[in-house]
């Protein structure tokens, strides 16, 4: 996922140099403001609107299901943003379709990730298990860094960015088949008919909902906290 998230501010730069900048009154890069601006409008959307509307439905609002719809996102991005270097010189407003798209990806994957990883966390290892989260945002620059040296010179950034796409979906595809061993239940579940809200749901939903993912079993703390540190490490690094 950070392999494409960082790319806003390196392929999607040098695409920008190619496109209408309103005579130059606009430059490349400024358009990434719209990220933090869309960040600041979208998140208390989906903590006030988005999710509890879900929450209302049938369907189970796992972490594992918003970081799995967040990387489908991710790659829809990219998709688009092919779109748009197939179609060069463009107005840089066409970037935007983009942009929103890894700005929601980025809503359900690190959002979501941050909160899973230190909430399952046990208190011994939040630190610890924050940390490596963070570190994955290094990893995947560096596997962009090597990708687009390796492969820069050899292909069209067309290419490279479609390679992207495509590697966000065999990463999702891995990750689907992965979560429901981990945590326990379908990555897709539904609520019985007659049980449209968990019974353990505080003020805010948002915590009891992750607590759901692991199995409590008061007699067994030990299994109980290797569970904790494996899910949020999984979880983590995606």
């Amino acid at each position: 996922f950070w392999m494409l998230y960082d790319q806003q501010g390196s392929v999607w730069v040098l695409q920008a140099k190619q496109m209408g900048t309103f005579g130059g009154d606009l430059q490349p890069e400024q358009l990434g403001v719209l990220n933090p601006i869309l960040i600041l409008v979208l998140l208390p959307l989906f903590d006030q609107v988005v999710y509890p509307a879900l929450e209302t439905t049938r369907l189970v609002l796992s972490p594992a299901l918003r970081i799995a719809a967040g990387m489908f996102l991710a790659s829809a991005s990219f998709v688009v943003a092919a779109l748009v270097e197939a179609a060069l010189p463009l107005n840089i407003l066409w970037q935007t379709p983009q942009i929103f798209l890894i700005t929601l990806a980025e809503i359900l994957v690190s959002v979501t990730g941050l909160e899973y990883s230190y909430t399952q966390a046990p208190p011994k290892f939040k630190s610890t298990i924050q940390a490596l989260f963070l570190f994955t945002t290094a990893l995947g620059d560096l596997s962009f860094g090597i990708l687009y040296a390796i492969l820069g010179p050899l292909t069209s950034r067309f290419l490279l960015i479609l390679l992207c796409a495509a590697l966000m979906l065999l990463t999702l595809a891995l990750f689907a088949s992965v979560a429901p061993r981990l945590t326990g239940q379908p990555l897709l579940a539904l609520r019985p008919r007659d049980r449209l809200f968990d019974d353990d749901l505080d003020g805010s939903g948002h915590a009891a909902r992750l607590q759901q993912l692991v199995p409590r079993r008061d007699d067994d703390a030990d299994a109980l906290e290797a569970v904790h540190v494996r899910n949020a490490l999984f979880l983590a690094s995606a």
